[in-house]
């Protein structure tokens, strides 16, 4: 292998640029035969300590600036625990330098947790921090290559060549070194020649498939995209949990393919494979407990069509099978919400569902029918309610043992997982104990769950409910149902008159999420005020004296809704003088218009 240089990436270091020890490594580094020499082995020795030293006060000095930073020093003591009287591993052996490189890629790893932090956290992006640098990364590159061409042809080779290419891959996210992954990919190639057939290939070939996705995130190169099809291809109907990490990239380099070539078979196998290789029922008990990160995936590889190929320019076809992969999707924030979890402990847990109910509402009015539409609205509002009910149900009608056992376990598993919020715990030994005793309560569970499903009659016991439209629609039966949705440029409504009507499908192009916005935002501040005793832009009246949103004030925004939501609803319904009971059925951010039931 060829030895690599630092000089450029140590120059442009502020921290590090006039330090004498790193000055002497460039020199000798730039101008040796070889790395061994006694002048590099010094230099290096002594950068070594300089950057060692330098990160440790660096990180120290984060919790000066702000408390976000309080546990760096219990980081710091539990990963270097003699970081005050540090004594470097040997320079002169393979093992003493792969020490040494990973001790300094650990000392990087916090380095670039702290920047992501002050990047990104709102609370921390206005600070004066101190300047976090990136040497000790290419330092620990070059002791791993060292221990590399230390110890060719030992047993511990193949183990240092996946970590240099893992350190390689980490500094190609560095500007300027980029073509680290050329070399991270060629190792991982490599590895997998020389891998043992079947199940033990597994590994090597997921290694060198993510360094193919990587390289293409960089170079956009459709080859490493073809190639990662054409090996992970053989390896989604295996049925074992490593295999669910070629589901998944198969899934993303036919999306990402899509995204930069834009050909409509690309989006077909696209859909696919989100569809069967990693939304499919038959992988559920796979993913078991990740169901999270299955709804992320999919989401995140539906955005990126998206991106290419916006909803409203897609073929009835490909909506048609877009609407099929939303379906699946509907499943899993049934399996994110742990049994028992009610809302303030369970809402959490389902963000990654965030605003999935109105995506799903509106492709399916564009693809579908009305009816369908309310059938996949309800069904991912529905999940609110059925996880959070589910320990208060009754077992009434299930065999007299079954049900006594339900009715006694459903508030033990209640009570533990409101412990695991509430309680002290003393240690992690403690929490894990407690974790384990309500997993096992909520296997017990869920295993009666299963008998009781064997029961007639309780054949869907406790399972993702069946909202076929027929019954959804009896909630019209005193009186008609609207749906309010709003999207980006318009709203969406959908009317059910009777339990036998069907859905009526109207669009108000007046009220887009913009504008809705804006006006919410100017009400919450005409309210605000009133309630503060401040005079808005007329007086508040005596409902804003008596502590309620004041609507003289409000006015001209109330009409404003009244004229391009209520009142064309009202006129589709055929209303001049009295409204019967109306039932408004509104997902955020319509939530302002109040729901008013008038005989």
């Amino acid at each position: 292998m060829d030895r690599p240089s630092v000089s450029g990436c140590l120059r442009v270091c502020k921290i590090h640029s006039a330090s004498p020890p790193i000055q002497r490594l460039e020199d000798a580094l730039a101008s040796l035969s070889s790395p061994s020499e006694t002048e590099a082995l010094e230099a290096m020795d002594e950068s070594y300590y300089v950057l060692y030293h330098g990160a440790i006060q660096s990180l120290r000095r984060l919790r000066q600036i702000h408390i976000y930073f309080d546990d760096v020093e219990d980081d710091l003591r539990c990963e270097f625990p003699d970081c005050d009287a540090h004594v470097a591993p040997s320079i002169k052996t393979a093992g003493g330098l792969a020490k040494r490189s990973k001790i300094l890629a650990s000392l990087y790893e916090l380095t670039e947790s702290a920047q992501t932090a002050l990047r990104e956290e709102e609370q921390l992006k206005t600070l004066e921090a101190p300047e976090l640098c990136a040497c000790a990364l290419h330092l620990a590159v070059i002791f791993s290559l060292m221990a590399l061409q230390y110890d060719k042809g030992t047993e511990s080779h193949t183990r240092r060549r996946i970590r240099h290419a893992e350190l390689l891959t980490s500094r190609a996210k560095l500007a300027g070194f980029e073509k680290d992954l050329d070399h991270a990919v060629t190792i991982y190639k490599e590895l997998l020649a020389l891998a043992p057939r079947g199940m033990q290939a597994l590994v090597p070939l997921r290694r060198y498939l993510e360094s193919l996705l990587n390289r293409f995130d960089s170079f956009q190169n459709v080859g490493d995209l073809d190639a990662t099809i054409i090996l992970a291809q053989p390896c989604v109907d295996i049925v074992a949990r490593p295999a669910r990490d070629f589901r998944v990239m198969l899934c993303k380099a036919f999306s990402k393919r899509f995204a930069l070539c834009g050909d409509p078979k690309d989006l077909k196998s696209t859909l696919s494979a989100i569809k069967n290789s990693l939304l499919a029922t038959v992988w559920d008990d796979e993913w078991d407990r990740f169901h999270r990160d299955r709804l992320e995936q999919a989401r995140g590889f539906l955005a990126l069509i998206f991106r290419r190929l916006p909803v409203t320019q897609m073929e009835h076809e490909q909506g048609v099978t877009l609407l099929e992969v939303y379906r699946l999707m509907l499943r899993l924030p049934y399996r994110m919400m742990e049994v028992g979890a009610d809302l303030h402990l369970g809402l959490p847990g389902l963000v990654p569902a965030q605003g999935l109910a109105s995506e799903v509402f509106e492709h399916a009015l564009l693809f579908s029918s009305a009816q369908i539409a309310v059938e996949m609205l309800e069904k991912s509002r529905d999940v609110f309610w059925t996880q959070t009910l589910r320990l208060r149900s009754s077992f009434d009608g299930l065999p007299r043992r079954l049900s006594k056992r339900l009715r006694l376990l459903a508030p033990e598993v209640e009570t533990r997982i409101h412990s695991m919020f509430s309680a002290k715990f003393l240690g992690e030994d403690d929490y894990q104990e407690a974790l384990d005793e309500l997993r096992t309560a909520q296997g017990e569970f869920h295993c009666l769950a299963e008998q009781a499903r064997t029961v007639k009659g309780f054949e869907r016991f406790m399972m993702d409910p069946e909202l076929p439209f027929s019954s959804l629609a009896m909630a019209a039966e005193k009186g008609p149902v609207v749906i309010l949705a709003v999207t980006a440029i318009l709203t969406n409504v959908v009317i059910i008159r009777s339990p036998t009507s069907g859905a009526q499908h109207m669009v108000l192009r007046g009220m887009s999420l913009k504008k809705l916005g804006n006006i919410s935002n100017k009400l919450a501040d005409i309210n605000a005020r009133s309630r503060n005793g401040q005079a808005s832009d007329l007086e508040p009246d005596e409902s804003s004296r008596a502590g309620k949103p004041s609507t003289r004030g409000a006015g001209s925004l109330l009409d404003t809704l009244w004229r391009e939501v209520v009142g064309p609803v009202i006129n589709a319904l055929g209303y001049q003088v009295r409204l019967p009971a109306l039932t408004l059925v509104i997902p955020v951010p319509l939530r302002l218009i109040e729901v008013l039931r008038k005989p």
